[in-house]
């Protein structure tokens, strides 16, 4: 398998990042110039390239819809203040609304939408310390004022995510919340690749940007640990990073 390396990034006090992207996506796209012009608009390459993330949100911004590379897998994003957004969202992803979307965030923009005691507090920080960017959503209060309740099924919680230095990015260029999901329809295997991707929503007329990369590394989506009961702290979903590592370092935190 051929591969181009594309673009690496370097933002504040980002570390580097170099993708490689298959030659087979980079020919597919180039192959719909003259035949699907409406779909190769839409689509761009390189999810940590500044001026990418930049179109990213600003499609974001006005309501759109972006399907975006993640190093766990591919996912769906929307402005967490849009409610036709969040609406366009559950539609294309044939999404019961009873279930909560996720909220991407990083480590200078969690503490804006979270409503920590200070145990919570406590406990989120080294959490986020430890794996953010990495493979942990952590379900915890969230402010009230800031994550409307049509995006997280009227829940006091919110699931908050930071998969890789593309997801910080688009957080921090973002002047509003991005709700986010797996890109798949409800029930079906998490889209891992920008073919699998174009492949199943290239007719979808409610995605409004591609935003590609290579194939997400992990395959799978992140472990999910609720910390709103420090006294009980609890796995909701095992993933790629082990619970009885996230609960050391969450007691750890509890004790220091």
């Amino acid at each position: 398998m051929k591969y181009k390396r594309l673009y690496k990034v370097v933002s504040g006090n980002m570390k580097k990042e170099m993708f490689e992207v298959e030659n087979e996506v980079l020919s597919y796209v180039e192959s719909l110039k003259g035949i699907n012009d409406e779909l190769y608009r839409k689509i761009l390459i390189g999810p940590t390239q500044e001026d990418n993330v930049k179109k990213a949100v600003e499609v974001l911004a006005w309501g759109g819809i972006v399907i975006f590379y993640s190093s766990a897998t591919y996912g769906l994003a929307a402005n967490a203040w849009d409610k036709g957004a969040i609406d366009k969202i559950y539609r294309i992803k044939k999404r019961d609304k009873n279930k909560p979307l996720s909220i991407l965030t990083n480590k200078n923009k969690y503490k804006n939408i979270t409503n920590l005691e200070t145990d919570e507090q406590k406990v989120v920080e080294a959490l986020i310390d430890k794996f953010c960017p990495g493979y942990v959503g952590i379900i915890c209060n969230k402010k009230k004022d800031m994550i409307p309740n049509y995006v997280n099924a009227g829940f006091e919680t919110i699931n908050i995510v930071c998969m890789d230095m593309a997801s910080a990015m688009l957080a921090e260029k973002a002047d509003f919340p991005i709700a986010v999901t797996s890109a798949n329809h409800s029930g079906e295997t998490p889209i891992t690749n920008a073919l699998q991707a174009l492949e199943c929503f290239k007719e979808e007329e409610l995605i409004d940007l591609f935003l590609l990369g290579p194939k997400s590394q992990m395959g799978v989506n992140t472990t999910l640990v609720k910390v709103t009961d420090i006294k009980n702290l609890e796995i909701i979903r095992p993933g790629p990073v082990a619970g009885e590592e996230i609960i050391r370092v969450a007691k750890k935190a509890l004790t220091s």
